[in-house]
C-alpha cells in the first residue's frame, strides 16, 4: 500500500474546548473509502468518505494534541499534514472536588483548653465523595477521626465559586483537647472553601488543593465541654 502526499486532505482545527477538539477537512480529487483520524499517531477514528469533520471529546484540559487525517481507498493512502492545538483550561474555581485530601487546620478561635489563635492542630484526613460520575456537583463529605468517622454533605456554589458544606450529630465530642465518640452529640460543622490549584486527571478538571474556613459547634454532654471552634484549612490531594 503506497503512502501519497499529494492530493492528501486538508485538514483544519475548527473549535478546541477544554475537554473536546473539532477538526475539519477538504477532501482532494474526490471521495476516499474512509477517513481514519489519529491523535498524537494513533487511530481514534475511522469515519465514512463523505465525512468532512470530527470532534474528539473526552480530552485533558490545558494539554497539546496533534491530528492527522488519512483518506483510504483500496491500494491507496492519503495523509494529511499534521495540525496541533491545546485544549483551554477552565478556571480554578470551576474544578471537581473529588477525593481523599490531607488537611492542615489552624486556629482562629476557640474556647477548648489549652488551644488558642494562630495555633496548628496537625492534618486531618477528609473525603469528599461527589453524587455525579463527572462534571461540577455536591456529595458526601467525611472527616477521618480516630474514634469514627464524622459524615455530612458539600456543594458547589455557582460554577466557579467554591463550595460550602455541613455536618449534624456527627457523634463525635471533645473532652479537653481529645475526640471521643458520644451517643446522640447534638453537635454541627460547617465549611466554606475554594479551590486553589487544580489539573486534569482521567479527563476531569479536579481540584488538586482548596483553602478556606472551618466551624465546629460541640453542645457538651456527658462530660465533654461545650465548645465552638473557627479554623483556617489549606490542603493538597492525596487520592
Amino acid at each position: 500500500m503506497s503512502i501519497l502526499a499529494a492530493g492528501a486532505p486538508a485538514v483544519k482545527i475548527v473549535g478546541v474546548s477544554a475537554d473536546s477538539v473539532k477538526i475539519g477537512w477538504e477532501s482532494v480529487g474526490g471521495a476516499p473509502e474512509h477517513f481514519v483520524v489519529k491523535r498524537n499517531d494513533q487511530d481514534i477514528a475511522t469515519v465514512d468518505g463523505s465525512a468532512t469533520s470530527y470532534t474528539d471529546a473526552g480530552l485533558d484540559p490545558g494539554t497539546s494534541y496533534s491530528y492527522v487525517v488519512v483518506a483510504q481507498s483500496a491500494g491507496s493512502e492519503l495523509a494529511s499534514a499534521p495540525v496541533k492545538t491545546k485544549t483551554k483550561v477552565p478556571p480554578i474555581g470551576s474544578a471537581r472536588i473529588d477525593g481523599r485530601y490531607s488537611v492542615m487546620e489552624t486556629v482562629l478561635s476557640s474556647n477548648l483548653v489549652n488551644v488558642h489563635p494562630g495555633q496548628p492542630m496537625g492534618r486531618w484526613k477528609w473525603h469528599f465523595l461527589p453524587k455525579c460520575a463527572s462534571g461540577l456537583c455536591g456529595g458526601t463529605w467525611s472527616i477521618e477521626f480516630d474514634v469514627g468517622d464524622a459524615t455530612g454533605s458539600f456543594a458547589p456554589v455557582g460554577a466557579t465559586q467554591g463550595y460550602t458544606g455541613g455536618m449534624r450529630n456527627q457523634s463525635i465530642g471533645w473532652c479537653g483537647t481529645e475526640a471521643h465518640h458520644i451517643d446522640d452529640q447534638k453537635d454541627s460543622a460547617t465549611l466554606t472553601i475554594h479551590v486553589t490549584r487544580a489539573k486534569a486527571l482521567a479527563g476531569e478538571w479536579i481540584a488538586t488543593a482548596f483553602a478556606g474556613k472551618y466551624q465546629e459547634y460541640f453542645p457538651g454532654e456527658n462530660g465533654c465541654s461545650s465548645s465552638i471552634s473557627k479554623y483556617d484549612v489549606v490542603s493538597t490531594r492525596s487520592g
